[in-house]
């Protein structure tokens, strides 16, 4: 069973009663008891500890409910099933088969999130580098002419913003990588083809290139769990 919730197809006090009936539900799948953020605040016991076991919880949050739909919307296969309502603007949301799958796509989801907004460790460990010196100017349309495989053993590769100067290490499956329709390590270039990269630009591409490897990871892990 599945809650239909919409984006901006009915009004406000419809989405709120879907989403009262959506929680109510999650409940009664899981198991558990809903706290809010001020029962959160205010509770001190031990068993709404983040260090908990997730076997030995007893309640979730509407944190735990953003970072599961988080991990759920990025899952290939929840996204090819749902592809109508996608393109509608809906959303549906789904109740996982136990409170194990919940929270294990839960902190997936969490991982996505800090990833997602440039505040994990992770991001800050780039692979990509960029090690010709040059004017910084892209001026190569970015087309599959100027991309190429550099490393066949592993997948690595390089795509050139000029005629002298290009971002390397880059692996296949982050340039093949698409989110939402668009190939994010490619029209990230694209967008700015003209433009002269400052140090910062050249930072972001790379913090870019580890988000979408951390991305294709995570939504390999999903896909597993939802299964």
């Amino acid at each position: 069973m599945n809650a239909l919730l919409s984006g901006g197809k009915v009004g406000e006090d419809s989405i709120n009663l879907s989403l009262l009936h959506y929680v109510e539900q999650l409940g009664n799948t899981l198991g558990l008891s809903y706290l809010t953020q001020d029962e959160i605040a205010g509770n001190v016991c031990f068993v709404n500890s983040p260090e908990l076991r997730d076997d030995y919880k007893t309640s979730f949050s509407s944190k735990d409910i953003l970072n599961f739909c988080y991990a759920v919307w990025h899952s290939e296969s929840y996204r090819e099933k749902n592809l109508a309502y996608l393109e509608n603007d809906f959303l549906q949301l789904p109740y996982p088969k136990g409170s194990n799958t919940f929270w294990r796509l839960a902190a997936i989801g969490g991982e996505l999130l800090a990833i997602h907004n440039i505040d994990a460790a992770k991001v800050e460990k780039f692979i990509a580098n960029f090690p010709q010196e040059g004017n910084n100017t892209i001026t190569a349309s970015i087309e599959e002419m100027d991309w190429e495989i550099v490393d066949g053993e592993d997948n690595l590769g390089r795509v050139w913003i000029n005629d002298q100067q290009y971002f390397d290490n880059i692996p296949l499956s982050v340039w093949e990588l698409k989110i939402g329709g668009n190939l994010p390590a490619k029209k990230w270039l694209k967008d700015r083809k003209g433009n002269t990269l400052e140090v910062d630009d050249i930072t972001e591409y790379q913090k870019i290139i580890t988000t979408l490897l951390e991305t294709d990871s995570l939504i390999k892990e999903i896909d597993k769990i939802m299964v």
